[in-house]
């Protein structure tokens, strides 16, 4: 190799290689999109407690929420389909094709479950709702089985912009819709008014992403001035990433996304199981209200765990620098994140906000409080759990993270024993504790997975940890 061929490998290795502000202007829009998108729902429920009598509203409305969740399982590998196999422009047309294919058969799927009696059967038998509770919950859920299409865009658009390296706008999109909610939260006696309260919570979770989809589209529109497919081509060169030979199948898009499919069903029984263990609680309504309110502040500070994947895959973690810049940076969130949670759990801070701005009675704050103080562990174990489900990610064994999803959802089960004999005050923290340990678990195998796998086949990786 020649003194210019040296020169120009070394520099080409000074423009890819990672450092903290780089690390810094990629993942923050994805973690403020992701706290924007929990403060949001944080804010929902707050609209809740101007409701009369919120426990029934606030309870029926999130086991509702839980279950569409759950329901939107064939989102799981959307985005990171995108992601990982748009390498032409060939692929990119073969994806999108797959994407809205997906969304088609979501939507039937969807409409199936919620306007026939299938849906009120398992709200009944397998959450144990009855009566005005289960009322509630039906309605609702008739109202947010649309929500998962906006989902569905929101998640195409995301893959668009990680592609073209371009995150601001999504950051914006997922900012306007927490101001729709927050502006909302003034105006809900007068929305009550003309909207009768059981329809009033799924109408607002609607606008939010409605909004939120509106400004994404909005901001790839004017980014790319409608050629999107030109400027992902212009995007991937410029990265050096474009492989014109490239070529991929619908087989590999299923191979690759149904275990991330099956993997995110498990993964959202983890809260429908704990739901439906709560509720066999003496106290359901007002347990599941204090488990919905604390999980939406707790989810504050762990929901990043749903794009940290994505940083892991999009950076070359294989890297000993790289890889040490993602593990401090990740170890650093994950403190502050615990410690915020800390000062919400053993100051009067968490009095304040649970009161004076989630509109909670001073009865419930005190459980509050301690709930909060059982999910400190929540942040980091989150963060853990996804920092190891990247590995996964990057090296394409997707196949081995439903196990991964099956040993965790062991813990929630155990619920069904200790809630109907422990006092009713500890029973929401309980199952915080369950999905911290949930995560820790599932890392941990993961770690254990992907070790494996290199020590196989060294080339998964570029380079040895």
């Amino acid at each position: 190799m020649s003194e210019n061929e040296k020169a120009i490998d070394s520099s080409d290795i000074q423009k890819h290689e990672l450092t903290y502000k780089k690390l810094a202007l990629f993942s923050f829009p994805l973690v403020s999109t992701m706290i924007s998108i929990s403060l949001s729902h944080l804010i929902l429920t707050r609209c809740l407690g101007f409701f009369p009598n919120p426990e029934l509203y606030i309870s029926s409305f999130n086991v509702a929420r839980s279950f569409i969740i759950l329901l939107q399982f064939p989102l799981a590998a959307l985005t990171l389909t995108i992601t990982t196999f748009t390498v032409n422009k060939a692929t990119f047309k073969k994806v999108k094709k797959y994407i809205f294919s997906l969304i088609i058969l979501l939507t039937i799927w969807l409409i199936v479950i919620s306007y026939t009696n299938l849906g009120k059967y398992i709200l009944s038998n397998f959450y144990n709702l009855d009566g005005e509770l289960l009322q509630n919950a039906v309605t609702s859920l008739k109202i947010v089985i649309f929500f998962p299409i906006l989902v569905a865009i929101r998640s195409y658009f995301l893959g668009v912009a990680l592609k073209l390296r371009k995150l601001k706008f999504a950051a914006f999109g997922s900012f306007f819709r927490l101001l729709s909610i927050f502006l909302c939260s003034f105006f809900i006696p007068d929305l009550l008014k003309v909207i009768k309260p059981q329809y009033l919570p799924g109408l607002l979770m609607i606008l939010m992403g409605f909004v939120e989809v509106l400004f994404y589209a909005f901001g790839l529109i004017r980014l790319t001035k409608g050629r999107i497919t030109n400027h992902i081509i212009y995007s991937m060169r410029e990265q050096n990433i474009y492989f014109e030979e490239g070529k991929t199948s619908y087989r590999k898009f299923l191979v690759f996304g149904i275990p991330l499919m099956i993997s995110f069903l498990i993964a959202q029984f983890l809260p429908s199981l704990t739901h439906a263990a709560l509720a066999l609680s003496d106290k359901k309504i007002t347990v599941l209200a204090v488990y919905t309110i604390s999980m939406s502040v707790i989810n504050l500070f762990s929901s990043i765990r749903f794009q940290l994947p994505q940083v892991v895959v999009n950076h070359n973690s294989f890297n000993v620098n790289d890889r040490s810049i993602l593990i401090r940076s990740f170890l650093l969130i994950a403190g502050v994140f615990s410690i915020f949670l800390a000062v919400i759990a053993f100051t009067p801070v968490g009095s304040y906000i649970f009161i004076k701005l989630l509109n909670v009675s001073e009865s419930s704050t005190k459980i509050l409080k301690l709930t909060c103080a059982f999910g400190i562990l929540n942040p980091a174990a989150a963060i853990f759990g996804a920092y190891k489900r990247g590995k996964l990610f990057k090296i394409k064994k997707t196949g081995m993270l439903v196990f991964e999803r099956i040993i965790g959802a062991f813990l929630p089960y155990i619920l069904f024993f200790l809630i109907p004999i422990i006092k009713w005050e500890y029973a929401a923290a309980l199952g915080v504790l369950m999905l911290a340990f949930s995560d820790i678990i599932s890392g941990l195998f993961n770690s254990i997975v992907f070790k494996i796998n290199v020590k196989r086949d060294p080339g998964l990786i570029s380079s040895r940890f």
